[in-house]
């Protein structure tokens, strides 16, 4: 999608070369009336010609009955509306063809203008009628015209797809690993990211949100950091607020509770094998979100998990970083535990290197089982 034009390409074209607002607007491939706007926001003085039009009535006839051409081509070539041309017609008592009716579904004017952010124009090409006759096909399905901001922008955002259970998902690694803000005084678009040194946050991030808007990586610092950032609509909005609990909705649902779960952990787990054991870990400061989440696994089965306040308030730590608030941590070390945990929350994660270590895990819980059962000479 082209820019709209600036302040000094539309004084060349209009002032200078003395091409039409609708021409302007065919090369910007948007509709004659953004050009219009912009001309008096840049106070450009608009000409409105009081000159007649001529048609010759022949050669109207010609390229209206026997060419076939409507009366918004007419109106391209002679630089004029389409109103103009359908009045000549009728003066000259040419028969006029019943209106078009524009046979286009409103699932598919809505993934043109909205989600392909087709302009008008290019919409009416595409049907070979008169953008006008889209503009009204739109206001019978009850569209709003998009914002001046929306059309001119250069990367297209689209909505979120309301599927609950990537809701979840996203609230779960946003209360873990994601900062989200509001920005811009009229755009009001919404600002995900993250800085990471981890090559598989990033990838995970660009997954999750390439297909909603742009996102941005920044260069790598030189202690190994990155910045990711996704610039999303504001359909995206119930990521603002950062809360220490776990939504009702994904509570009272098993697939919602793993999901959520599973985005959290994919954010603050750890999975890893310790000693040559298998263990689970998630901590943090959100003693809320943990609280839901250990309550979720011992209703599934998951009896051995323990929560825990591992460092107080006000500590500092060898590296003398302060916590300012209670460290809190859940694990599960039980091999059968461990299991069902994997099984329950593998088809979530959706974090590359939580995969891997899942797996990892789950081998040297299997192997250790395997030996049990060797030295008791059990089957």
């Amino acid at each position: 999608m082209q820019r709209k034009p600036t302040k000094e390409s539309l004084k060349h074209l209009y002032c200078e070369k003395l091409l039409s607002s609708r021409d302007i607007a065919a090369k910007y491939g948007c509709d004659q009336g953004v050009i219009l706007r912009r001309l008096r926001k840049f106070g450009i003085p608009i000409k409105h010609p009081t000159k007649e039009i001529t048609i010759p009535e022949n050669i109207l006839e010609k390229l209206y009955v026997e060419e076939g051409l409507s009366t918004y081509k007419i109106a391209k070539k002679y630089h004029c509306d389409a109103k103009t041309v359908y009045k000549k017609l009728l003066k000259f008592q040419i028969p006029t063809r019943p209106r078009k009716v524009v046979k286009i579904s409103r699932r598919e004017l809505e993934h043109l203008y909205f989600k392909r952010c087709l302009s008008l124009s290019a919409i009416g090409k595409l049907y070979k009628c008169d953008p006008v006759a889209i503009f009204k096909k739109m206001r019978s399905l009850g569209f709003s015209l998009r914002k001046s901001w929306e059309t001119g922008r250069k990367y297209p955002r689209y909505n979120f797809s309301g599927n609950l259970t990537e809701k979840a998902y996203l609230l779960g690694f946003r209360a873990g690993d994601l900062g989200v803000r509001q920005f811009g005084r009229f755009v009001k678009s919404i600002r995900v990211g993250c800085n990471s040194t981890k090559v598989a946050q990033i990838t995970l991030i660009q997954k999750i949100f390439k297909r909603y808007g742009s996102v941005c990586i920044g260069r790598q610092l030189s202690n190994g950091v990155r910045n990711i950032t996704a610039t999303l609509n504001k359909s995206f909005s119930f990521l603002l607020p950062k809360e220490d609990k776990m939504p009702r909705w994904a509570l009272k649902s098993k697939k919602y509770f793993l999901s959520f779960a599973a985005g959290y952990i994919d954010a603050e787990g750890s999975i890893g094998i310790y000693t040559n054991r298998a263990k689970f870990r998630v901590g943090s400061y959100d003693i809320g979100i943990l609280r839901s989440l250990l309550k979720g696994f011992i209703r599934l089965g998951i009896k051995k998990a323990h929560l825990r306040l591992e460092t107080k308030a006000g500590f500092v730590d060898r590296s003398g970083l302060r916590h300012n608030g209670d460290f809190w941590r859940i694990t599960v070390n039980e091999k059968d535990n461990l299991l069902l945990l994997f099984d329950l929350i593998g088809p979530y994660l959706q974090h590359a290197d939580r995969i891997r270590a899942m797996e990892l895990a789950r081998s040297n819980v299997e192997e250790r089982n395997a030996g049990f059962y060797s030295s008791s000479g059990l089957r």
